[in-house]
């Protein structure tokens, strides 16, 4: 029983993270990479893939993947993602970010990775406090 509910309970926070970044996150596009965009809502995109939060502005899609502890795997199913997107959308340029709290045991390598392939990790404080990684 106790694993259930700890289990709940992740479900739960993971949720509520995912909720507040992609509240707190227009602001900080628009701010810093000068995108006008007002929201961003969860999407499913067939044969693509499900995105935490998705918005679409003249020729640009935002795309972000939103996790409480960021590890390599995360970054690695969000890439399939991203890379499956642009070949949907590619007359389109594709904004990936990647929003996380806490870093996993392979954080350098998620990272490393991430940046390699056009992805944006912008770490979560609270509200509208986030960091880029670089």
């Amino acid at each position: 029983n106790l694993r259930r509910d700890v289990g709940g309970l992740s479900r739960s926070v993971g949720m509520l993270i995912e909720q507040n970044v992609r509240h707190y996150l227009p602001a900080w596009v628009r701010e810093v990479l000068g995108v006008g965009i007002d929201r961003l809502r969860r999407r499913v995109i067939e044969g693509v893939g499900e995105f935490d939060g998705y918005a679409e502005t003249n020729n640009k899609v935002i795309v972000t993947e939103v996790k409480e502890t960021l590890r390599l795997r995360d970054v690695e199913d969000f890439l399939e993602k991203i890379n499956r997107l642009r070949q949907a959308m590619a007359d389109k340029e594709v904004i990936a970010i990647m929003a996380f709290v806490k870093r996993g045991k392979d954080f350098d390598k998620a990272v490393e990775l991430a940046k390699a392939n056009g992805i944006r990790v912008i770490k979560h404080y609270g509200e509208e406090d986030f960091e880029e990684i670089t």
